[in-house]
């Protein structure tokens, strides 16, 4: 929540630098010489250069409180708003990042709360909407049916394994209990399930 993006040594785990930015920023996107920053209250992705560490531009959107930000296989930015609290209308944005301009917004349902856009391939996108929707980066509307249903659950965060397909749900219960994360198949029939920690937020592969 502070107002700063701190640098970080890996070879000597030592805080190297400080970037002031306006808000809280949480995800980032490497593009390039150029790191996106997902600005979460500002309505804003920013633009900085990492051989400089300096922000040169901003992106500013409509819409409040970014859900996710991906890369699609055309270089183009998709970024998923879910509206904040002040009845903004929650929005999936495409973006050419060559020219700085939007290409497409998508819009949901005023107070819909859309959640964690991701992409396995750059060419489809799963977000949770009413359970987990799914669609391809050259459709113009937004998909009206989940292809996994809730179900009464609580997801919260989901990743697609990029080699099998399998699409990893967080369900975070009632934010006290532990959660469980459940796997599905490239074909979203249900395959096994883990208990995991309180608040599942966060998943990633490791390939290697």
């Amino acid at each position: 929540y502070q107002n700063a993006i701190y640098t970080v040594d890996l070879n000597s785990n030592q805080i190297t630098g400080q970037i002031l930015v306006n808000g809280w920023s949480e995800h980032f996107l490497k593009w390039g010489d150029t790191l996106l920053i997902e600005a979460i209250t500002e309505k804003s992705v920013y633009l900085l250069n990492t051989a400089t560490d300096q922000i040169f531009d901003t992106l500013s959107f409509s819409s409040e409180s970014s859900r996710g930000m991906i890369l699609d296989k055309n270089g183009k930015l998709w970024i998923l708003f879910s509206g904040g609290t002040v009845n903004q209308i929650p929005s999936l944005y495409r973006v050419n990042l060559t020219n700085r301009t939007i290409e497409e917004q998508l819009m949901f349902f005023p107070n819909s709360n859309p959640n964690y856009l991701t992409t396995p391939n750059g060419e489809e996108l799963y977000f949770i909407h009413d359970g987990i929707k799914k669609m391809s980066i050259n459709d113009t509307v937004l998909p009206s049916t989940p292809v996994i249903p809730a179900n009464n659950r609580n997801f919260y965060s989901l990743t697609v394994d990029s080699i099998s397909g399998d699409i990893y749900v967080a369900d975070a219960k009632d934010f006290v209990q532990q959660g469980i994360i459940l796997r599905y198949n490239n074909t979203f029939q249900p395959v096994d399930s883990f208990t995991v920690g309180i608040i599942p937020g966060f998943m990633n592969f490791d390939y290697q």
